[in-house]
Parts: structure tokens; sequence; C-alpha cells
């Protein structure tokens, strides 16, 4: 399974270069972040692909798609869904997390930091 993950700034603007980068590199399973558009309004980026979109209207935004079936998914972090920055989908039994970057809130009962840790590995 080739996985491909791309901050697109704009999938809108950024398209044309996501679909060649798709059909060029036979990418699988494609993680977008920065999609910077509506649910509603996200456009085909190969007929072969399902995907899952937590976007929003000129800010932030994620999208998982995919080649396989996407078995399960889950949009947001509790209490966070009005920031769209986060995917999680379950993928020919590969767990894949999308996510945009670190969020730091400040709320009246205190301090709210999630961070990602990568584990760079191989199967060698």
């Amino acid at each position: 399974m080739r996985v491909c993950t791309f901050n697109v700034n704009s999938i809108r603007s950024r398209l044309e270069i996501v679909q060649n980068l798709v059909k060029e590199y036979n990418i699988d399973v494609l993680c977008m972040q920065e999609i910077k558009v509506e649910n509603e309004k996200f456009p085909l980026i190969d007929g072969d692909f399902e995907c899952v979109i937590h976007g929003q209207k000129k800010l932030h935004g994620v999208a998982t798609c995919s080649r396989y079936p996407i078995e399960k998914y889950e949009k947001g972090f509790d209490g966070e869904l009005s920031e769209p920055r986060f995917i999680y989908t379950l993928i020919n039994s590969v767990h894949i997390i999308n996510i945009m970057h670190l969020l730091v809130i400040i709320t009246e009962i205190g301090l709210s930091i999630k961070s990602i840790f990568i584990i760079n590995f191989s199967s060698g």
C-alpha cells in the first residue's frame, strides 16, 4: 500500500498537481492537510478514491482518500470539531492518523496541548 501525505494549502488551487501525483506515483492512500474547503465542495481526486473529509471554508481542513475501502473513521478531537485538523482512518487493517499540526488551545479551564510522535521503523 503506497501512502502519501501532502500539505496542499488549498485543494482547489492544487487539484491538478494532486491528480498528477496520484497517477504518476500510483498512490493508494492520500492524506491531505490545509484543504481549505467545505466538505460538500471537496473536488473529485480520482474516481477510484473514497474520501473522508473534515473541512471548512478558507481555513485548515484535512482529507484522507483511499483506493481501498475505509473500514472505520473518526473526525476531530472530542469537543474540537469546529477546528478540522484531525482524521483517523482504518484502511486495509492499517491505522492512519492524518493531523494538520500541533494544537495549543487555551480555554477558561486551562491549556490543552495535542501533539504527535511518529516512529520511523522498517520491517527489515
